[in-house]
């Protein structure tokens, strides 16, 4: 199953869809990220789920005080995520390179390179899919996606569109003449 199903209580909808691409695995995400769910509202969600096949639920990364309806129809914590933090008071020294690395703007073309390098970092439960990194990106209003490039690599080229001819017309040459009828 690839659709995503929606499941709504009291203003508050929950999308039930496949985890990571996983035709086994089902997804509950809350519409808005933040709002405050019912624990009914995921028992519903999750009869959605097994009415449409799947064997297993999941959640996306949730903040503790999010939990409780979850581990109220029973949830358990399968993994914990850990924020990493650096006071970059002591940093270590800049190793000299041939090239100097900078960012660039991640293209639509480079995304199947982007979900390569995600496949060989994670566990197969975690890799991306197409679509999860699709909602990664739109997950804020304003998205600037970037990615390394080398300063001596080629950059990619921009498509140009082929400019029309421009043709001049007596109206152009003499706008205000022309509009009052006479040429000037």
């Amino acid at each position: 199953m690839t659709a995503t199903d929606t499941v709504t209580a009291r203003g508050v909808r929950m999308r039930v869809r496949p985890w990571r691409g996983r035709p086994d695995t089902a997804e509950l995400s809350v519409v808005p990220a933040g709002a405050v769910v019912l624990p009914n509202l995921v028992a519903l969600a999750v009869e959605r789920a097994r009415d449409r096949g799947y064997d297993e639920v999941v959640t996306p990364a949730l903040p503790r005080g999010e939990w409780r309806p979850s581990v109220d129809i029973g949830f358990s914590v399968r993994e914990e995520l850990h924020l990493l933090a650096h006071d970059l008071l002591s940093l270590p020294e800049r190793r000299e390179a041939g090239r100097e690395h900078h960012l660039r703007r991640v293209l639509r073309r480079d995304r199947d390179r982007v979900l390569a390098v995600d496949g060989s970092a994670f566990d197969p439960f975690w890799r991306l899919d197409a679509d999860a990194l699709e909602d990664a990106v739109r997950a804020t209003p304003s998205t600037r996606f970037r990615g390394p490039g080398c300063a001596g690599a080629p950059r990619p080229r921009r498509r140009r569109r082929a400019r029309r001819p421009r043709r001049h017309t007596g109206c152009a040459r003499w706008p205000r003449a022309r509009a009052r009828g006479r040429r000037a």
